[in-house]
């Protein structure tokens, strides 16, 4: 045997343990290898199955735009197989490019994780293929060299929620509407109380537009008033506007009149009103009182009372009642609701005030007409006295100046006191009369129409003419007065906005003209009304002649001539 033999005889125990151990490890190996395949084939059958039953559009597109794969979730939202949509690749379908969604996904190719808006995606050019709206979320896949071989979609469908913006905008747009169509209501409302000079004349049109715009059944208007017999507070209807089948509070004595208990339970709605606040309430949710058992009888299920607040104090209110079905008011509703009660009470201010001027200019004509009489009672008692006391001692002297010329001259003496004493009278009595006869008519003109005009659409222009002098007051009053008349004529009847009023001074006459812009009448086809006849006998009073000129769409024009004493100068013009 050689040494070779033997020695390899002796090293072949310590050779089989090597293998043995050798044999011991890979055998570990393999079951670790076959353990985690069995843990990756597990997590990939999970993940498949997350991904298989997601209710989320999942979809993997390559590097070429095509889809490698989609689950049923994306198949149901595109309305389309994998293969179905794999007809065009990503980067020839134009919609992607209109809708913005391509450059999202270009994004996540060059490695960016993006989220796309809300986009709508029309895939209907494809067999099956469907409309609908989604938000893609885009996320890169590398492969192990660091390159994004693909990516991955995942994209909830949002069409439910685009339908709810949808209808969300929709009840906006007709929300605005409505406001619009409301703020229009309130327009003709304050029109209408502006240009009538007596407010109580379209307050039915006021609550016919508001109960119209606002969608009541009942629209009503309450005054707050004294009972002059019991003197308690008590609130009356005014008027109001309901539907054919509401039963009428107007027609209905016991509600006609309402006394106010301060007891009730519902009271601290009313002390609410009373501070200017307006109450929106369901009439089933009041306490038990007499104020829900009227509004019961009413068949009221809800109510708005927006409250009219003059000079700080509540006057009144607008009443808004549904009968059928309980409607509450948002606040900007409430909000522009009120401007109508705000135009109501500045009307009732704006006429109270020309109430107390038109009484306070009453006042003072005839406090000057009393004082002027008291005047010429005096001249009389005094100055004409005197005269007749002077004539009597002429008279005197005349008897005594051949038989007692000492008496003669005593007489004429006292004459001469006489005349004195009457001469001061006189002139005590010119400077208590003397006032600028012409100032006084035009500056009263000026008056009399800025009175009946202030806050009103109707424009004026007063022109003065010729040099003034004296009239009698018969004159100025009546033509004051004819002036007057044809400015309210106009501001009831024209729907005129320029009113020019000129009057002129000639040597032997004065002359008024006013002259309208309103929609003018057929004077042939109208019969002379109170107000036109009035002026006429005015006219005659005092000698005028009065003439009427109007043609429809052209205005109207009054001319009054009034022939005076061929004494007076005529000049130039003031306006």
């Amino acid at each position: 045997m050689s040494q070779l033999d033997q020695k390899m005889q002796c090293d072949s125990p310590s050779l089989e343990g090597v293998r043995q151990d050798r044999m011991t490890v890979l055998e570990q190996e393999n079951a670790l290898l076959r353990s985690q395949l069995q843990q990756a084939q597990a997590s990939e059958a999970r993940y498949r199955q997350i991904f298989e039953n997601a209710p989320i559009s999942i979809m993997f597109i390559n590097a070429e735009g095509y889809v490698t794969e989609a689950n049923q979730a994306c198949e149901a939202l595109f309305g389309a197989t994998s293969e179905q949509l794999n007809v065009r690749s990503i980067f020839e379908r134009p919609e992607l490019v209109e809708n913005g969604t391509l450059p999202y996904m270009l994004q996540a190719f060059t490695g960016k994780s993006v989220v796309e808006i809300p986009t709508c995606t029309d895939y209907t050019d494809d067999e099956g293929g469907i409309l609908f709206f989604s938000q893609g979320h885009y996320a890169p896949i590398w492969d192990e060299l660091g390159n994004v071989q693909e990516i991955v979609e995942i994209a909830p469908d949002v069409s439910a929620l685009f339908e709810v913006r949808q209808a969300l905008q929709k009840e906006q747009e007709r929300a605005a509407q409505e406001r619009a169509n409301l703020l229009g209501t309130i327009a003709q409302v304050a029109n209408l109380l502006l240009r009538s000079p007596d407010y109580t004349t379209v307050l039915p049109d006021v609550v016919r537009l508001l109960g119209e715009a606002v969608g009541s059944d009942r629209c009503v208007i309450t005054q707050e008033m004294i009972d002059p017999t019991t003197q308690k507070h008590v609130v009356q209807f005014v008027t109001e506007h309901a539907l054919i089948a509401i039963p009428s509070d107007l027609n209905n004595a016991e509600y006609q009149t309402v006394g106010v208990i301060d007891e009730d339970p519902a009271f601290v709605l009313r002390t609410q009103i009373l501070r200017g606040e307006a109450v929106n309430f369901l009439v089933s949710e009041l306490p038990h009182s007499l104020w829900k058992k009227i509004f019961e009888a009413q068949q009221c299920t809800s109510l708005l009372i927006v409250p009219i607040m003059v000079q700080g104090k509540c006057w009144g209110q607008i009443g808004f009642d549904n009968c059928r079905e309980p409607q509450l008011f948002n606040d900007e509703e409430i909000a522009i609701l009120r401007i109508a009660a705000d135009s109501i009470a500045a009307a009732i201010e704006r006429q109270r005030t020309q109430t107390a001027m038109l009484e306070e200019q009453l006042r003072s004509e005839t406090a000057i007409l009393e004082e002027r009489n008291r005047i010429a009672r005096e001249i009389h008692d005094t100055i004409a006295q005197g005269f007749t006391g002077i004539l009597m001692q002429i008279q005197a002297v005349d008897r005594f100046l051949t038989t007692n010329p000492t008496q003669a001259k005593a007489c004429l003496d006292h004459a001469q006191t006489l005349a004195k004493t009457g001469l001061l009278e006189a002139r005590r009595a010119v400077f208590a009369l003397y006032k600028d006869p012409n100032e006084d008519l035009f500056h009263r003109l000026t008056q009399a129409i800025h009175s009946v005009t202030t806050n009103t659409l109707l424009q004026t222009h007063l022109c003065l003419d010729g040099d003034p002098y004296p009239l009698t007051p018969d004159v100025s009053l009546n033509l004051c007065r004819i002036a007057q008349e044809a400015v309210m004529n106009a501001l009831r009847h024209t729907e005129a906005t320029q009113l020019d009023l000129t009057l002129r001074y000639e040597c032997d006459r004065v002359c008024l003209k006013i002259h309208d812009n309103g929609q003018g009448f057929d004077v042939s086809q109208s019969s002379a009304g109170f107000g036109l006849m009035g002026m006429q006998q005015r006219g005659d009073l005092i000698g005028a002649t009065l003439t009427l000129s109007s043609q429809l769409g052209q205005g109207t024009e009054i001319n009054v001539v009034v022939p005076v004493p061929a004494t007076q100068p005529s000049g130039g013009t003031v306006s």
